[in-house]
C-alpha cells in the first residue's frame, strides 16, 4: 500500500486519496491523510493496478458530522481500490443531487464513480463489485456509475426530471439485466434500513455484523445511533 496523498479544497467540500489493496481489509485511516493547509500538493489522479480498481467515491451529506461518519465507513470499508473521495457537505450541497453532482464532474478524474447520498454507510468490506451488482430497488445503497454515461445523463436530468432519484434513473438508462431482488431486508445481505426514530442498539448490532451497506432515514438519528457509528467507525 503506497503513501496516500490528499487535498481539502475548501470547507464544505473534501478530498482524501486512498488506496487499498482487496487483500487487506483493515482501516486504512492510519494511511489516510485529511489536508488542513490549503497549500498542499495536488493530489495524484487514481488508477488501476494489480487487483486494484481506481474509482472516485462522491458523498453527499448535508449534516459535516453525517459525512464523516459516511466518509469513515468509505475509508474502512472499501477495498480494492485506489479512490478519490468527494465529502460535499454544507453549501455545497445544492437543492438537488443533479445540481451537486454537476458541479463535481469537473473534479472527477475517473470514469467509475461510486455515489453515496444522505445517510448511506459501508458496513463492513466491500468492492465496487458489490457495488456495481444491480439490485431493485436501487436507492439508498452506494451506486456504482460511469462518468461518460453520468455527465450526459445529469444534464438532461438538470432540464427533465431535475427531483429524480439519480441511482434509479441511472439504472433504467443502462444495459438492462436480471437484479437481485431485494425483498426481505432480514434475510438478504446487501441493506440495513435504519427507519424507527430510536433504532434500538441490539439490532443495530446484530444486523450490522454481516450487512454490506446501511441507510439511516433523516428521523432516526438518535444519540445511540451516532455512538454506535462512531465506535464502529473511530477515527
Amino acid at each position: 500500500m503506497k503513501k496516500n496523498e490528499s487535498k481539502a479544497t475548501d470547507k464544505s467540500t473534501r478530498k482524501v486519496t486512498t488506496k487499498q489493496q482487496p487483500e487487506n481489509t483493515k482501516s486504512v485511516e492510519a494511511t489516510t491523510a485529511l489536508a488542513t493547509d490549503e497549500s498542499s500538493s495536488g493530489t495524484a489522479t487514481p488508477s488501476d493496478g494489480e487487483g486494484c480498481e481506481s474509482v472516485t467515491v462522491i458523498i453527499i451529506a448535508r449534516n459535516e458530522k453525517h459525512g464523516e461518519l459516511m466518509l469513515r465507513s468509505v475509508k474502512k470499508n472499501l477495498i480494492g481500490v485506489d479512490a478519490d473521495v468527494h465529502l460535499v457537505t454544507g453549501d455545497n450541497v445544492k437543492n438537488t443531487d443533479v445540481e451537486t453532482l454537476l458541479a463535481q464532474m469537473p473534479e472527477v478524474k475517473t470514469e467509475r464513480i461510486v455515489l453515496m447520498t444522505e445517510g448511506v454507510f459501508i458496513l463492513n468490506p466491500s468492492t465496487i463489485f458489490d457495488i456495481g451488482a444491480r439490485k431493485t430497488p436501487a436507492a439508498n445503497m452506494p451506486a456504482l456509475m460511469y462518468k461518460s454515461v453520468l455527465e450526459p445523463l445529469l444534464k438532461q436530468m438538470k432540464e427533465e426530471l431535475p427531483y429524480a432519484d439519480v441511482a434509479d434513473t441511472y439504472a433504467r438508462v443502462t444495459p438492462e439485466v436480471t437484479p437481485a431482488i431485494i425483498g426481505n431486508w432480514r434475510k438478504d445481505p446487501w441493506l440495513l434500513p435504519v427507519i424507527s426514530k430510536n433504532p434500538p442498539r441490539e439490532a443495530l448490532e446484530e444486523y450490522g455484523a454481516w450487512k454490506k451497506f446501511m441507510h439511516v432515514s433523516p428521523d432516526s438519528w438518535s444519540p445511540d445511533l451516532v455512538k454506535f457509528l462512531e465506535n464502529r467507525f473511530p477515527e
